[in-house]
């Protein structure tokens, strides 16, 4: 079968399935998958990742599965990171992939030996495009 490309393709719809299940906790179910991810549901269907986004840009249901996949890694990543059930660098890598940052801040210390305290500390979340 060709794809709209003319690559060869596997792809079936049935895939669309397979990754709402995958990403609505199926990825569970799965030995050594901690958490949903796109290399993950590639290894599921025994493709690569490269397939699996060639798929994506092909059809337009396949693209919309493949975003509640990475949706579904960032909610499960935030909401482990806070609970301390993943730890600290691999989250923070994780939620960096979804455009989330952190921001430090420096105490500066004048001459006299205070120090300007920070007013507020804010956790930055990415910014969304509006989706038509």
């Amino acid at each position: 079968m060709n794809d709209m490309a003319g690559r060869n393709t596997l792809y079936d719809p049935e895939f669309v399935t397979k990754g709402i299940e995958y990403a609505d906790g199926g990825w569970k179910e799965c030995e050594g998958h901690n958490i949903p991810s796109v290399a993950g549901f590639a290894r599921i269907l025994k493709v690569t990742r490269p397939t699996i986004y060639n798929w994506a840009d092909d059809y337009p249901e396949f693209f919309d599965t493949l975003e509640f996949i990475k949706a579904e890694q960032e909610f499960v990543a935030l909401n482990k990171g806070i609970i301390g059930e993943y730890v600290v660098p691999i989250t923070k890598l994780v939620l960096h992939n979804h455009g989330y940052s952190d921001k430090a801040q420096t105490d500066v210390i004048s001459s006299d030996g205070s120090v300007a305290m920070p007013k507020a500390i804010r956790l930055v979340a990415p910014e969304f495009e509006d989706a038509e």
